[in-house]
């Protein structure tokens, strides 16, 4: 320690004051890792009235292009020496902010391809926007689309509708071919309630039929699930591991990441099954300032979702295996 004082006395204060900078810095590099993914909420306006979205009011507020070049900014900042970031657009509906939406590809491109890093682009959306002009586009710059589509007709439109009430599923469903030729690998996202969840199974089955190979489940958290609706929870979800492990054996082109992700070796047991990874990789920006406030749910429903998914986790990861 002596040594150190006798070296720092001969340093100006103006030394002194870079070294600190610096020291600071690694410190922070060394204890928090690079940010290498970036939410942009473009918008908190939405074409669509769900009854369960957790966006309550939709209001008309837009991220401004200043905004989200910001945000792209802060990523690159902050990746360090990481060679692959992602962007993730979300909502609201993320295609109404469509000509946002393609500066930040264009601008973020331009910015990786001189810095000598990759880009990884994709899009959380309803679906009913999509046009051809948009699909040529987000071919050019692999931008991956993941619908959020619940089922059949009767399960998708009993929560998602327009604000007249009228469903949206038939005009969602019909895009999925023209989706298909620019991205033959089509995820969804599916949202599960009490009233929807004794068809889940049956609902996978159906959508896979149609076309989509990659299934994200999850159970809408911010109700009070009953007792028997998530005993029915898990009669479903040991179905849906069923469906998936008999596909699987056939080679046929369906991914449920929740039944084939080792958890257990992850940096920290179950991390992400009870946190995001927001404030360690993840950086997230809402239309108006580059940060965003936690959701909140019910304590006790999600801790039985959660002990769900993990018993129908562990019975598909063992049968596979």
């Amino acid at each position: 320690m002596q040594r150190i004082e006798k070296i720092l006395e001969k340093l100006s204060l103006e030394d002194l004051s870079l070294l600190a900078d610096f020291l600071s810095q690694r410190i922070l590099w060394a204890k928090y890792p690079a940010i290498t993914k970036l939410e942009l909420f473009l918008t908190e306006n939405c074409n669509l009235r769900c009854d369960y979205c957790f966006v309550k009011g939709k209001n008309p507020k837009d991220m401004p292009w200043e905004v989200a070049r910001m945000s792209v900014d802060l990523l690159f900042r902050e990746s360090r020496d990481s060679k692959e970031l992602s962007i993730i657009f979300f909502g609201g509906e993320p295609l109404l902010s469509w000509d946002v939406m393609r500066k930040v590809i264009e601008y973020s491109t331009n910015l990786a391809n001189s810095m000598g890093k990759k880009m990884h682009y994709s899009i959380t959306t309803n679906g009913v926007l999509l046009n051809e002009e948009v699909l040529i586009f987000s071919q050019r710059y692999r931008l991956m689309f993941l619908l959020s589509l619940d089922g059949d007709k009767e399960t998708h439109d009993l929560h998602r509708h327009f604000p007249n009430g009228k469903g949206t599923f038939e005009i969602v469903a019909s895009k999925i071919p023209l989706l298909k030729r620019y991205q033959g690998w089509l995820g969804t996202r599916m949202t599960v309630t009490p009233q929807t969840v004794d068809k889940l199974a049956d609902n996978v089955k159906f959508l896979f039929e149609i076309g989509i190979n990659q299934f994200i489940i999850g159970a809408d958290e911010d109700i009070v699930w009953e007792k028997e609706s998530l005993r029915e929870y898990k009669r479903q979800m040991k179905s849906v591991a069923k469906f998936y492990i008999e596909m699987r054996r056939q080679g046929l082109p369906i991914r449920m990441t929740f039944f084939e992700e080792d958890l257990e070796q992850m940096s920290g047991k179950y991390r992400d099954l009870w946190s995001c990874e927001g404030g360690r990789i993840k950086s997230a920006s809402p239309p108006m300032a580059p940060y965003i406030p936690a959701v909140g749910s019910s304590a006790r429903t999600k801790r039985a979702l959660l002990i769900i998914n993990w018993a129908m986790f562990s019975r598909a990861s063992w049968s596979i295996n």
